[in-house]
């Protein structure tokens, strides 16, 4: 009786416990229900704020035409100093609010909430600090931005373990910056063509192999025609790409094994293939620091010497060349008539601003011929401003026997930067800016080709090395967003037709709306025939005794002809509308030591 009593009592111990650690099992299965949803919701917060606020930023990319768009007030972007609740947010804020909507948090849900709050570099909550000084949002420390925008997302959660001790709602919340930032241009090779530029090759080609070159690529390659042809080898050519080449939906004709990586990675449209250059404050300013006297080459035959008094001892000093001629009788400039002759260098000579210059400015109405020379240009911006007659004479030309030298190295000096345009500028230059006498006189300057050549030994070469961004006076003079380009060609002298703002200055973006509609990025509107379509080339010559560095840019529309010989290794990167390669040896184009840097839409946080 007492053993059969004392069973009954265990078996009403084990229901209590049972029924206790029920209780426990559900607490534990309802936080891990709690736990697992606000993951959840955590998780989708996240995406519709990173979405949110690159939408916001996108925005602002998509509709500015200069980086001075980027700042509070202005017609584009729009800031906020506090967080702004949805969907009130004003101008491109109101993007962010879409998309926040379009992931599920829109504020039609009363346990949902989006805010978003913007600035630009300059304007509080923006913060200064970090070394080198940039200025950056308060979420993302040192990372350099012209405008940024912080989107929060919120939503209360019902809890249901967290409810049996009074907590029935939980908040899940997420936030993302998104900025216009800086990052390093990706790509050592970048031929920005589409299947219906023309060119002096057959459209859709980006890359044409002729002889036996060996075009060695680290960085990458990005082709942004779609033809089956963007990449064409004929010969016994090769194309070495390490780190891969990325084309527009289009392809590869050439035999197996003369391009590697194989096969190269396709992929849709976007940013890779646009023209980088694009997010820069348009084209490189000229005269930065000072305004510059004309400098007259006043002869027939306008030659540069040592012994022509406007080089004393062999230094040519900054300021606008043009050649005129002299009447008889005349003794002071403003009789001289201006011709559009080129400039000629028959002799050694030097170009270097004074010590008071911080960095000057040469400007070749004409265009400039060198000889058989020694030739050095100092660190500064050399601008050769057209030609009266494209089909015989190049907007700049150097012969096989010129020894010509721009630096030591890379980043040895502040740099230079070779500009082929013609003779406007984008209206920056004409007769009357320069201050050249009967300047109603100089005719017409036309874009025309460009032409640097290197000899076959050490005393025959070129030596050119681009811009150095770190340099303090590249940055006074408001070029070190430029660098490292020591080439740049004029947007506005292409075949592909540029958008330009209120002063004639281009954008960068490609114009796809002035010429009429249904105009897409694929068949956009182009630049009438004058000059004439065939005269949009630069010609390099790749051999051991050219040394390039920095960057070499032409405008989508244009082409290099790179004519190699023997082994060519430089810290170089090309971006150009295509390439067409000649001869033979080995080209390698390892990539400037300081990558060059663009404005992107990015997250930072």
């Amino acid at each position: 009786m007492t053993t059969r009593n004392f069973r009954k009592g265990r078996r009403g111990q084990v229901i209590v416990m049972v029924t206790l650690c029920l209780f426990v099992l559900c607490g534990i299965l309802g936080l891990a229900v709690d736990l697992g949803w606000m993951y959840f919701v955590r998780k989708a917060a996240q995406s519709a704020a990173d979405a949110a606020a690159i939408a916001a930023v996108k925005n602002v990319m998509d509709n500015a035409v200069s980086l001075a768009d980027y700042s509070c007030g202005g017609a584009v972007a729009t800031c906020a100093a506090t967080p702004v609740d949805c969907p009130g947010a004003p101008g491109n804020l109101q993007s962010a609010c879409l998309y926040a909507a379009q992931n599920g948090f829109s504020a039609a849900n009363p346990r949902r909430g989006v805010t978003v709050q913007a600035s630009d570099r300059n304007t509080p909550p923006t913060v200064a600090g970090c070394n080198p000084l940039v200025h950056y949002p308060p979420t993302a420390p040192c990372v350099d931005t012209y405008y940024w925008a912080t989107v929060r997302v919120r939503e209360q959660v019902p809890q249901l373990f967290s409810a049996v001790l009074g907590h029935f709602m939980g908040t899940s919340a997420a936030r993302a910056t998104a900025a216009v930032a800086r990052s390093e241009m990706l790509g050592s090779l970048i031929l920005l063509n589409r299947q219906n530029d023309p060119w002096v090759e057959p459209l859709g080609i980006n890359l044409r192999l002729y002889g036996t070159p060996v075009v060695h690529v680290p960085g990458g390659i990005f082709l942004a025609s779609n033809t089956s042809q963007a990449g064409l080898i004929q010969g016994g050519g090769r194309v070495d790409s390490p780190s891969g080449t990325w084309i527009r939906g289009g392809g590869i004709d050439a035999p197996a094994g003369q391009w590697e990586i194989w096969p190269p990675t396709i992929q849709g449209d976007g940013p890779p293939f646009y023209d980088p250059m694009r997010s820069k404050n348009g084209q490189p300013p000229i005269y930065p620091n000072t305004t510059y006297i004309p400098v007259p080459i006043v002869s027939n035959k306008a030659t540069l010497s040592s012994t022509n008094p406007l080089c004393s001892g062999g230094v040519c000093p900054p300021g606008n060349y043009y050649a005129a001629q002299v009447p008889e009788g005349c003794a002071d400039p403003s009789c001289m008539i201006p011709t559009g002759d080129p400039i000629e260098i028959g002799g050694n000579v030097t170009f270097r601003g004074s010590s008071g210059t911080l960095f000057p400015t040469y400007v070749f109405f004409g265009g400039l011929t060198m000889g058989q020379s020694t030739v050095q240009f100092g660190p500064g911006e050399y601008v050769f401003a057209g030609v009266t007659d494209p089909s015989r004479t190049n907007v700049f030309n150097t012969d096989n026997k010129t020894l010509l030298i721009g630096g030591t190295g890379e980043n040895q000096d502040p740099g230079r930067v070779l500009i082929f345009t013609d003779g406007s500028y984008e209206g920056r230059l004409n007769a009357t800016k320069a201050g050249i006498p009967n300047g109603s006189s100089l005719p017409l300057l036309q874009f025309g080709n460009a032409s640097v050549k290197s000899g076959n030994n050490a005393g025959s070469h070129v030596e050119l090395y681009g811009l150095d961004k770190l340099d303090s006076t590249v940055i006074a003079a408001g070029l070190d967003e430029w660098a490292p380009v020591v080439m740049w060609q004029d947007q506005l002298n292409s075949n592909v037709k540029y958008v330009t703002d209120a002063s004639g200055h281009s954008t960068g973006q490609i114009d796809i709306t002035s010429c009429g509609p249904g105009h897409t990025l694929d068949n956009p509107c182009m630049n009438s025939p004058s000059p004439p379509p065939g005269y949009r080339e630069l010609q390099v010559w790749a051999t051991p005794y050219a040394k390039y560095g920095g960057v070499i840019y032409q405008p989508r529309g244009s082409w290099t002809w790179l004519q190699a010989s023997g082994d060519y290794v430089g810290p170089l990167q090309l971006i150009s509308g295509a390439l067409k390669t000649t001869g033979s040896g080995n080209l390698t184009l390892t990539g400037p030591m300081i990558p060059t840097t663009v404005w992107v839409a990015a997250l930072v946080e």
